[in-house]
C-alpha cells in the first residue's frame, strides 16, 4: 500500500477529472489489513482518498482493543477515542469513529462481523499475534444515494 499511489488512483477517477462520473469506477475497494498501520488522522485521508474512487462499496478489517489497550481506553469518556497504538505496534480503531467518518462521506455501515476469540464469538479472531488472538472486525459500507 502506497498513499500517494492511493490518492493519485483517487485523484484521477474522480468526476472533475473526467467532467462526469469515471466509466471505470470500481464496485468494491477493499481495505484489508490497511487502516492498523494509521492512525486517526492518517486512516481518515485514505478514507477520503477512498470515497473519491467514487466506489459503491468499501469493506475493510479494523483491529479492535485487546487486553493490553483496555487500561488506556478507561481513561478515556464513553467513546470519544478514535484510536490507540497497541502493543503490537499496529493502531485499532474505534468503529463508532470510523462509521461517522464514513457518514460524512456519503457511505452507510451494511455490515459488520466482530472477530474475537472465545465461546460468545460467532467469528474467528482477525489473525494470532505471537499465539494470542488479535480483536478485529470486517466493516461493509456502501455509497448513500443521492437525489
Amino acid at each position: 500500500w502506497d498513499a500517494r499511489r492511493l490518492a493519485a488512483c483517487a485523484r484521477d477517477t474522480t468526476a472533475g477529472a473526467f467532467g462526469g462520473p469515471h466509466p471505470h469506477a470500481p464496485d468494491l475497494v477493499v481495505l484489508a489489513d490497511v487502516l492498523c498501520y494509521l492512525d486517526d488522522v492518517d486512516a481518515a485521508l485514505v478514507l477520503e482518498q477512498t470515497a473519491k474512487l467514487q466506489a459503491k462499496a468499501v469493506a475493510l478489517t479494523v483491529e479492535r482493543p485487546n487486553v493490553d489497550t483496555e487500561h488506556i481506553l478507561a481513561k478515556h469518556k464513553a467513546n470519544d477515542w478514535h484510536c490507540i497504538l497497541g502493543s503490537t505496534g499496529r493502531y485499532a480503531h474505534n468503529l463508532d469513529w470510523l462509521v461517522r467518518v464514513m457518514a460524512d462521506l456519503h457511505f452507510d455501515l451494511k455490515w459488520i462481523a466482530e472477530l474475537c476469540d472465545g465461546p460468545d464469538c460467532q467469528y474467528p479472531p482477525l489473525r494470532y499475534e505471537r499465539g494470542n488472538a488479535v480483536r478485529g472486525a470486517i466493516v461493509i459500507f456502501q455509497r448513500t444515494q443521492r437525489n
